[in-house]
């Protein structure tokens, strides 16, 4: 594998995550209630607990995105 296609590799992954991390913020946002419900009965935790869950989840898969997607993807786009 040469620079150029690991380049494209992350930005591939890092378009796809980040199309995902929308998907997942506006499924919360939109239909909150029925995902509060499906995944407090599949997981048995108390609804109350669930938006911190939520914004928990939210926030570590965007630093996740920008720790292993877009920095080494930015780092290649420099040197290259």
């Amino acid at each position: 594998m040469n620079i150029a296609t690991i380049t494209a590799l992350l930005g591939w992954c890092s378009t796809i995550n980040i199309g995902l991390l929308f998907i997942s913020a506006a499924m919360i946002m939109l239909a909150r209630q029925p995902l509060m419900r499906l995944h407090s009965r599949a997981s048995g935790v108390d609804s109350a607990q669930l938006p911190g869950y939520y914004f928990s989840f939210l926030a570590y898969y965007k630093l996740a995105i920008l720790l292993f997607n877009l920095v080494p993807y930015i780092a290649l786009r420099i040197i290259a």
